[in-house]
């Protein structure tokens, strides 16, 4: 069960739910196929150090991509992050001032970026990697509607 699911109050309901963007895969792959083709060019040691690199970056970034979820409900915007070190971001709808959205070229492109969600009386809260950032900030203002 998702920590979104596991923490929903009594008649509260979830409206939109992701993981994070397919991008936190990116530096792994390349990673790979650059340790691939330096041990094809006979550069065992350099090669194998890049592999295992490489390795741990594919790791990291399923335990990522699995471990953190981006959801709104009825009543809250609820973002987790982590497995063994958890970080949980909760804000109810009604004390949220902005959603700033962040896109770079290739985000744009790919369609991913970062939000910089704005709590009454707060800083902001920068999320990463998040897909279709629009949509999202599009939903929490028809739940703000509603």
């Amino acid at each position: 069960m998702s920590y979104i699911d596991q923490t929903l109050s009594a008649n509260e309901l979830v409206f939109y739910r992701c993981r994070p963007h397919w991008i936190i895969f990116f530096k792994p792959f390349f990673s790979l196929l650059a340790g691939l083709l330096i041990f094809y060019w006979d550069l065992h040691l350099i090669g194998i150090i890049l592999l295992v690199m490489a390795l741990i970056g594919w790791i990291s970034a399923v335990i990522v991509y699995f471990t953190s979820e981006f959801g709104i409900t009825s009543r809250r915007v609820v973002i987790k992050l982590g497995f063994i070190r958890r970080y949980s971001f909760e804000n109810l709808l009604t004390r949220i001032e902005g959603i700033e959205v962040n896109q770079s070229i290739l985000g744009r492109l790919l369609n991913y970026g970062s939000l910089c969600i704005r709590g009454v009386g707060g800083s902001g809260e920068l999320f990463p990697a998040v897909p279709d950032p629009l949509l999202f900030r599009q939903k929490v203002q028809e739940q703000l509607n509603l």
